[in-house]
């Protein structure tokens, strides 16, 4: 079966996964850091700008929108979604290698299924980058009837899939 990375010399891989985990850290410590002001405890926004990714309503994405215009942090919002386009082009190359790796050195159903995670991942970039236009839409105040419920479903996509991926990833470091 053909990867992702079959166009990579197996030699080279791995210098090619230790860059884009360190790239992918570096942007998540940066995601981190531009949003840190979004949680807003009080407000019931325990988890930042993830809260808005899954609002799941019109009204409650207008309530965390609201309270980061009152507390003055939608520009943090903005900025953390936007510089968000790289991480997203980032963290599903990185995990789709790491499967590819791990896969290779595994025979049999859990070779078949790293080779089929390390091409299911990568479509956490097209869910990753419709979650993030809708979330513009409604920082800018744009909420559409379906805007949070269609970027909701787009995020737990996402977030489906790397937690299936990164589950294999860890049952693989401890079959060995």
């Amino acid at each position: 079966m053909t990867t992702p990375f079959s166009w990579l010399p197996a030699d080279l891989q791995g210098n090619a996964l230790l860059m884009l985990a360190v790239a992918a850290m570096a942007m998540a410590k940066i995601l981190s850091t531009v949003g840190a002001g979004l949680t807003l405890k009080d407000e019931g926004i325990a988890f930042g700008i993830v809260n808005l990714e899954v609002s799941w309503s019109r009204e409650r994405a207008e309530a965390i929108v609201k309270a980061w215009r009152k507390h003055q942090v939608v520009g943090k919002a903005l900025q953390q979604t936007q510089l968000d386009f790289i991480f997203l082009l980032i963290y599903p190359a990185a995990l789709s290698l790491a499967c590819v790796m791990t896969a290779g050195g595994s025979d049999g159903l859990m070779a078949d299924t790293g080779l089929a995670m390390s091409w299911i991942i990568l479509f956490c970039a097209p869910f990753d980058a419709i979650e993030n236009i809708l979330l513009l839409k409604m920082l800018k105040g744009t909420f559409e009837p379906n805007t949070a419920r269609i970027t909701s479903i787009s995020a737990s996509l996402k977030f489906l899939i790397i937690l299936v991926t990164l589950i294999y990833l860890i049952v693989m470091v401890f079959m060995r």
